[in-house]
C-alpha cells in the first residue's frame, strides 16, 4: 500500500499548515457582524425548512404536559374548517361550533375534562392568511403562534381605540401584529437576535464636533456608563460609512417631511435629511436606531441646570441580550410596545415601535403633554423617547454577511474559491507537476545564501496556494479521477 506521506510529499504538509494559518488570519479580520455569528457548514448548504404543520407537531411532541393540560396543533383549510392534531398524531376536523365543542373530548380520549386548560399551536402562515377564522376557536383556548421553531403567545389587543387585532408577544411588553404583516417571520427574527454592547455606537449631534468616527467602538467596562460620541451633524452620513456592522443610535424628533430635528447646546433646533442617513447605513450594513423625543436634546450635552443630558433607561437597555429586550428596556414605563413594518426589502427592514395604547404617548410639541415632557427633560437632564424608528440589516443580508470570511467579497465567491483550493489539494500530485512546469523548483546554488533561497520558495508556494490552486484545482481533480479510472483496469489485469 502506498505511503500517504511519501505520496503527497513534505510540500503538501507545509502548504496545508499554511492554509490553516491563512484561514485563521482571515477570520480574525472578519467584519464585526460576521464575528457575532459562528460560520457553520449548514449555513452554506441549507436543508429545506419543515412545513409549518410539521413544525407545530414537533413542538407539541416535545412538551411535557401533565393532566389535565392539553396541547394541540391547529391548522385551517380555505373553507374555514379547523383540523387539530394531538401529541399521538390523532386528528379531528371541526366545521362548525358544535363540532368545535367536541375537540377536547375527541383528542383527549376522555382523560381530560371538557373545560380543562387547552393550548393551541398555530403556524404563522395560518394566522396571517386566515385571521378571520381565529374567532371560531374554543373560547377557553390559549393560542400560540409558531415561527422559526419557537412559539409565542397570541392575543387580541387594541392597536387603536375601537380597532382590535391579533398580536404576538415576542418579548416582554413587545408585541408584533401577526394577522396582516407580510414580514412577520423577519420581524420576529430581528427582535429575537442577539445584540452585543460592543457593537453599539451612541452618537450626539453637536455642531463643530468631529467629522469622522473611529471604525471600532470605544471600550466600555462592565458597569460603566455608556460612552457617547459627538459628531458634526452635516458630516453624519459620511461618518457612518466607517461603522460597518455596528448599531448606530441617534436622538431627535422625526418630522413627516423626512427630517430629523435635533437641538443644539444653545437651544436652537436644526434639521437633517433622513434619506442620506438611511442610505449610509445601508452602504455600511449597519443598524440605525432613531430615538424619537419631544424635546430632542442630545445625550452628553448640558442643560440650563448644567446637568449632563442622558437618554432615559439607555444604560439598562445596553445590558439586554436581544433587540426586543433592548427596546423594551428603552421604553421603560410606557408599557406595551407596538411594532409595525414600515419597509421591507432583501437588504433592509424598517420597523416603527410606538406605545401600543394610543400610538402617541409622547405628544407633539405645543400640547400640554409636550410641555410637561419638555419640562421633565430640562429639569432632570434626561431625554424621554416616546417612539423608536429602526432601519435594520435584513435577515437574508445579515446571514450572507455572517458567512463571509473576508469582508467585502460575497460569500458564494469565497466558498467557490475555498472549494477550488480543496480540490487542488486533493489532486496535489497533479497540481504540483503542473506548477513545476509553470515555475520550476528553485536551485539552492543559484542563490547567494539560504535566506534568498527560502524567500523565493515561500513566494513560489504562496502564489501556488492562493492563485494556481483555485485556477487549476477543478481540472486537476477531474484529471486525477479520469487517470485513476483509466489505470484501474490495467492494474487489476496486471495483478491477475
Amino acid at each position: 500500500m502506498m505511503n500517504v506521506r511519501r505520496f503527497l510529499g513534505k510540500p503538501f504538509v507545509c502548504l496545508l499548515a499554511g492554509l490553516i494559518l491563512l484561514c485563521s488570519g482571515l477570520l480574525s479580520f472578519a467584519s464585526p457582524a460576521a464575528a457575532e455569528t459562528a460560520w457553520k457548514l449548514p449555513n452554506v448548504w441549507r436543508t429545506p425548512p419543515p412545513s409549518p404543520d410539521a413544525e407545530a407537531r414537533r413542538i407539541i411532541a416535545g412538551l411535557d404536559l401533565k393532566p389535565p393540560a392539553l396541547a394541540l396543533a391547529a391548522r385551517v383549510s380555505g373553507e374555514g374548517h379547523w383540523t387539530f392534531t394531538n401529541k399521538a398524531g390523532q386528528q379531528f376536523t371541526a366545521a362548525n361550533s358544535r363540532e368545535m365543542a367536541r375537540v377536547t373530548a375527541m383528542l383527549a380520549a376522555g382523560a381530560v375534562a371538557a373545560n380543562a386548560p387547552l393550548t393551541l399551536y398555530i403556524p404563522a402562515p395560518v394566522v396571517i392568511a386566515h385571521a378571520e377564522h381565529l374567532t371560531l376557536l374554543p373560547a377557553n383556548a390559549r393560542l400560540r403562534i409558531i415561527t422559526g421553531g419557537t412559539s409565542y403567545p397570541l392575543m387580541v389587543l387594541a392597536a387603536k381605540p375601537g380597532q382590535q387585532a391579533w398580536f404576538a408577544q415576542v418579548s416582554p411588553n413587545v408585541f408584533v401584529r401577526a394577522d396582516r404583516v407580510e414580514s412577520f417571520d423577519e420581524t420576529v427574527w430581528q427582535l429575537r437576535r442577539p445584540v452585543s454592547p460592543r457593537r453599539i455606537r451612541i452618537l450626539s449631534l453637536e455642531p463643530g464636533g468631529p467629522d469622522a468616527l473611529p471604525p471600532r467602538p470605544p471600550r466600555r467596562k462592565t458597569g460603566e456608563e455608556p460612552i457617547i460620541e459627538p459628531v458634526n451633524p452635516p458630516r453624519l452620513a459620511q461618518a457612518m460609512s466607517t461603522l460597518a456592522g455596528q448599531i448606530i443610535i441617534v436622538t431627535g424628533r422625526l418630522e413627516g417631511n423626512g427630517k430629523l430635528v435635533y437641538r443644539t447646546a444653545t437651544g436652537a433646533e436644526r434639521e437633517l435629511e433622513l434619506a442620506p442617513l438611511r442610505a449610509a447605513a445601508q452602504r455600511a450594513d449597519a443598524d440605525l436606531i432613531m430615538l424619537t423625543a419631544t424635546a430632542p436634546r442630545q445625550p452628553g450635552a448640558r442643560n440650563w441646570l448644567w446637568l449632563r443630558v442622558d437618554v432615559n433607561n439607555l444604560f439598562e437597555a445596553l445590558e439586554r441580550p436581544t433587540l426586543g429586550r433592548f427596546l423594551n428596556a428603552l421604553a421603560g414605563d410606557q408599557g406595551r410596545l407596538f411594532v409595525t413594518v414600515s419597509r421591507a426589502t432583501d437588504r433592509r427592514l424598517a420597523l416603527s415601535i410606538v406605545p401600543l395604547a394610543g400610538h402617541a404617548t409622547g405628544a407633539e410639541p405645543g400640547t400640554i403633554a409636550g410641555l410637561l415632557a419638555e419640562f421633565a427633560s430640562e429639569f432632570a437632564g434626561t431625554v424621554l423617547p416616546h417612539a423608536v424608528e429602526v432601519d435594520l440589516v435584513a435577515r437574508q443580508r445579515s446571514e450572507e454577511l455572517a458567512r463571509r470570511l473576508v469582508p467585502g467579497i460575497p460569500s458564494a465567491i469565497q466558498h467557490i474559491y475555498l472549494g477550488a483550493i480543496l480540490l487542488g489539494l486533493l489532486a496535489f500530485p497533479v497540481t504540483r507537476i503542473w506548477w513545476r512546469r509553470v515555475w520550476p523548483d528553485e536551485q539552492q546554488g543559484e542563490y547567494a545564501g539560504p535566506a534568498g533561497y527560502w524567500s523565493a520558495s515561500v513566494i513560489r508556494w504562496t502564489l501556488f496556494a492562493l492563485f494556481f490552486l483555485p485556477f487549476a484545482g477543478l481540472p486537476a481533480f477531474l484529471g486525477a479521477l479520469l487517470s485513476g479510472a483509466w489505470r484501474a483496469p490495467k492494474r487489476q489485469a496486471t495483478e491477475q
